[in-house]
């Protein structure tokens, strides 16, 4: 490939990942706001500790033990390893992390528990 192409398709490709990341929720972004637990975290804690039921991955950092709005997506993950299915690093299905936010502040205002 000549030089000139590859650095154009270099700087496409930066651009789209960075375009990407900006719009889907990345590993290192928070799952649980409540207690600043990441998706790695959870992932890397399922397939390590191989829990058998969604209320032990509070064992991870408190996930999922705050106002509760994670702990859809912490079964979902759980739910992927124990039927054997490879858990999804880049979930196109899971919201960008500003509308993520966005979901729980509605949630605990709904809860009583946002001021």
């Amino acid at each position: 490939m000549p030089a000139a192409w590859r650095s154009h398709w270099l700087a496409n490709a930066k651009a789209l990942s960075r375009h990407k990341q900006a719009n889907t929720m990345n590993l290192d972004d928070e799952l649980c706001l409540c207690f600043h637990v990441s998706r790695r975290k959870v992932i890397n804690y399922i397939r390590i500790h191989q829990p058998q039921k969604a209320s032990q991955l509070s064992n991870c950092f408190g996930a999922g033990t705050g106002c509760g709005w994670c702990r859809p997506f912490l079964e979902r993950l759980l739910q992927q390893h124990q039927n054997g299915e490879p858990i999804i690093t880049d979930d196109k299905e899971l919201p960008d992390p500003q509308s993520y936010a966005s979901g729980r502040t509605e949630h605990r205002r709904r809860k009583g528990l946002e001021e």
